[in-house]
């Protein structure tokens, strides 16, 4: 009981909310109404929006002030502001209005703000909302030829692809690049992700156009091949899975291929209609057209009964292979060999010590001794083995996956080629560098492996590259490969152990994959802990292939720790290799009850405060939720001062105070409102596509905020915070989401791209920056809690969800563990949140 006091924080909660919509745009006070008329839900962006606001009267004296019309920095607006207003008693004024959008302006949601201002105070302020339509914001490239090299393109990351739909015999073109849904017609065209046969592809998913009728749709990719080399496009197919509530599902898809040549003529190279949910493998011969430039078509359709139900399908990694430097996946008698070398290797290490220039090291953890080794194919570390051995029992596992801007390299499926490999070891540090083929050119990908404190760290940089605005060439994702022995039990989450796990894949966030380590035990009685120092994508398992691994972008590390007493053994050994350091506010944190209240009248919580102090709950944290000035997500960030009755609210601040429990307001710098003094989208994150982010959606409000950019909110944040200190001097805070959602890469309105390194440092500081603002040692709470916040966060309070929750079709056994404690103890305090 005194070890749980002494680690865990409790919480029990009180929950109610209030069901508001977005406020209509009209404030009344004091007999004084201040009103917004004419502005519909949307609006058209290209043509003026003529509006009025009117003023009445209805108090029995005289008024004089100001009326204020304003829009945010994507609009003008005329007029701006009137002269002195005076207005006698039971009169009114109307101001006829009008707005026009600026060239920057987006399709997104806009506010429309009027206030009246008497001397020295604002009375009214009423806010009219709409969506401004206008063509997508997408980011358009423009249409170029792409020359070809040498190696492989990926269609599915060639900008510059043209889109169409054809129905009722009339063509429309899209967007160049264009990804999303087309409303008028249902034409869909997505890049993502599918998976067929239990092997996933990076695929153009289509779906032909169906409302309105019957069509077909196609993509064009204007290409120069080069003169006498080889080329060949290869690709899969394959359509979607339907429910049984979609009857028999699709009847099947039309597939073709067409090229265009120098001619004008297009002649058809392929044709398939297909029903088949599993990947149905093509290559087309395209050397004809060598030194030519061409424009390839991807011909999408319904088949020839037009029938479009659940037509949803996948062109699975379209890409052109050119000449003859390609790189093929090692045979099966090529990785035999190669990992007989490495357990060789592994077991010479262990008998003649560490060789580090011939990739041989010795991990000593916990009491426990391994050999490691490390042997590259002939395309580096993506076709080498990393062999784990304690001299009888062993590990293989089949080199990384690379991909750099979302094209995998080396021996994969259409991997594009490692020219050249370079090796080097100096300072006890082994340095593989692969040159790759890209059809922007060369990229020096360099993984660097060394020992740290017991682990084989695996960091991986690119040392020469100069980076876009975009942030390209990055690494899209890095991982370990498959494994040679089967997987008993994998460890993630907060303490989830899974006995023979399906395949499955489990999204990092603060709630499921809260961790940067996983954990798996292995059949020979093997264990290995993989970690990252960037918070990562996800953990997958596919189960056919053994690969169970950490997936992770960026320039990133990678720990791996063995053990034969068991991944818990791995993950205590991983503790003293991440250095996790508690912050100034964890140990008023440490063994503390956690009260927490969502809604709720002001004065009921003081009396049930001071019962908790009457009845010894004295050693807690109050969090007060849902009590900003303009209720729960709604204007925000403006949060003071305390909707409802001032005096109850302070009487329940007065009670935590009395009984010496911590006063932890709720805040939130993760969503930003339209309706917020101040809002531009100069401030919100924006998509890859260069559309602005959306963020919370809340149903019963339906009130919409956007994403703030992790760079913008702090001055916000500051005046709360000399606000709040200034009226009540909380202890402690809770901030939303920063400890739920994982730390995000973004771009911002210009187009600059940042990594979610930058983001977590930029979460952390805001928790540091309020902790010096209100009081030093204030706890700093936060929902759920993954750990890339270790050393500013005091503790993550929320629901710990299990693998139920996680994988919709579980069918195994699950067991909850301290997965999370093993490293985060001592720095993160794990609440299970109890709510009644």
């Amino acid at each position: 009981m005194n070890l749980y006091k002494k680690t865990a924080l409790c919480a029990i909660t009180l929950f109610s909310l209030s069901s508001l919509a977005f406020l209509p745009p009209i404030d009344t006070q004091n007999k004084l109404t201040l009103k917004i008329e004419g502005v519909k839900e949307i609006e058209p962006a290209d043509q003026p929006l003529h509006f009025e606001v009117q003023f009445i009267n209805n108090s029995p004296s005289n008024v004089q002030g100001t009326i204020k019309i304003w829009m945010n920095d994507d609009w003008d607006v005329t007029p701006q502001e009137t002269e002195l207003l005076s207005l006698d008693a039971g009169q009114s004024h109307t101001i006829k209005c009008t707005s026009t959008a600026k060239e920057r302006v987006l399709a997104a949601m806009y506010p429309v703000h009027a206030s009246f201002m008497a001397p020295g105070d604002r009375l009214l302020h009423p806010i009219a909302l709409f969506t401004a339509e206008k063509e997508s914001d997408a980011t358009t490239f423009e249409v170029a030829t792409v020359d070809l090299k040498e190696g492989v393109i990926r269609l599915t990351q060639n900008p510059h692809r043209r889109s169409f739909y054809q129905q009722n015999g009339k063509t429309t073109e899209f967007s160049t690049g264009f990804k999303g849904s087309d409303s008028k017609s249902g034409t869909s065209i997505t890049i993502q992700n599918a998976t067929r046969s239990e092997i996933s592809r990076n695929c153009i998913s289509v779906h032909p156009p169906y409302r309105g009728g019957a069509g077909i749709t196609w993509n064009d990719y204007p290409l120069s091949l080069p003169a006498e080399k080889k080329a060949v496009l290869a690709f899969y197919t394959s359509i979607r899975d339907s429910s049984p509530e979609e009857g028999k599902g699709s009847d099947g898809v039309e597939f073709k291929v067409f090229v265009i040549g120098e001619d004008s003529k297009a002649k058809q190279l392929f044709s398939r209609f297909s029903a088949a949910k599993v990947w149905e493998s093509t290559e087309i011969d395209l050397s004809e057209y060598a030194g030519q430039t061409i424009t390839l078509r991807l011909w999408t359709g319904p088949g020839p009964k037009n029938n479009t139900s659940c037509d949803s399908c996948f062109w699975g990694a379209p890409s052109i292979m050119i000449g003859d430097t390609l790189c093929s996946y090692p045979t099966a008698d090529q990785w035999s060999i190669l990992e007989k070398t490495a357990l060789a290797s592994a077991k010479l290490a262990l008998q003649e010590g560490a060789r580090k220039s011939r990739g041989r090291f010795v991990l000593k953890v916990r009491g426990e001794k391994f050999g490691v080794a490390v042997v590259p194919g002939d395309q580096g570390l993506t076709d080498g083995v990393i062999a784990f051995t304690d001299g009888t029992r062993n590990l293989l596992y089949r080199g990384f996956l690379c991909d750099i801007d979302k094209t995998p390299v080396g021996a994969v499926e259409r991997g594009a080629p490692v020219v050249k490999m370079e090796y080097s070891c100096f300072f006890g540090k082994l340095y593989m560098t692969h040159h790759v083929s890209l059809q922007s050119g060369i990229v020096e990908a360099r993984a660097s492996i060394y020992v740290d404190k017991g682990a084989l760290r695996i960091a991986w940089d690119m040392p020469d590259a100069e980076r876009t605005k975009r942030g390209t060439p990055r690494y899209t994702r890095l991982a370990i490969g498959s494994c040679s022995t089967v997987l008993k039990r994998l460890y993630a989450g907060f303490g989830n152990v899974i006995e023979y796990p399906d395949s499955c894949k489990l999204y990092a966030n603060g709630f499921t994959v809260s961790t940067r380590h996983v954990g798996a035990d292995y059949d020979n009685g093997m264990s290995l802990l993989q970690a990252t120092d960037v918070f990562p994508d996800a953990a997958i398992y596919e189960k056919t292939e053994g690969r169970f691994s950490l997936e992770c972008p960026h320039d990133a590390s990678f720990f791996f720790i063995p053990s034969t007493k068991g991944a818990f053994a791995a993950a205590r050994a991983y503790r003293d290799v991440c250095g996790f350091k508690s912050s100034p506010g964890f140990k008023n944190t440490v063994g503390k009850m956690c009260l927490d209240q969502w809604g709720g009248d002001y004065a009921k919580a003081a009396n049930g405060l001071e019962l908790a102090g009457k009845y010894g709950l004295n050693d807690s944290i109050f969090v007060k939720h849902s009590w900003q000035r303009w209720g729960y997500d709604y204007r925000l960030p403006e949060i003071y001062p305390p909707q409802g009755n001032n005096d109850d609210f302070m009487a329940m601040r007065k009670a935590a105070k009395d009984a010496g429990i911590i006063f932890a307001p709720h805040d939130n710098y993760i969503d930003f409102y339209p309706d917020a003094a101040g809002y531009s989208y100069d401030h919100i994150i924006f998509n890859e596509d260069g559309t602005p982010q959306k963020a919370w959606f809340n149903k019963g409000r339906q009130a919409l905020s956007y994403r703030w950019l992790p760079h913008a909110f702090q001055p916000w944040m500051k005046d709360n915070m000399r606000t709040i200190r200034k009226a009540f001097k909380p202890d402690g805070l809770f901030i939303d989401v920063f400890t739920a959602m994982a730390p995000k890469d973004y771009y911002d309105r210009d187009g600059n791209y940042y990594t979610r390194v930058r983001t977590a440092k930029l979460w952390g500081d805001a928790f540091d920056t309020c902790r010096r603002m209100l009081k030093r040692g204030s706890p700093m709470v936060c929902e759920a809690g993954h750990d890339a916040l270790i050393g500013s966060i005091d503790a993550g309070q929320a629901d710990h969800y299990n693998a139920y929750r996680w994988l919709s079709d579980f069918k195994g056994e699950a067991v909850r563990t301290p997965w999370h404690d093993m490293a985060s103890h001592g720095s993160m305090v794990l609440p299970s949140l109890q709510r009644s």
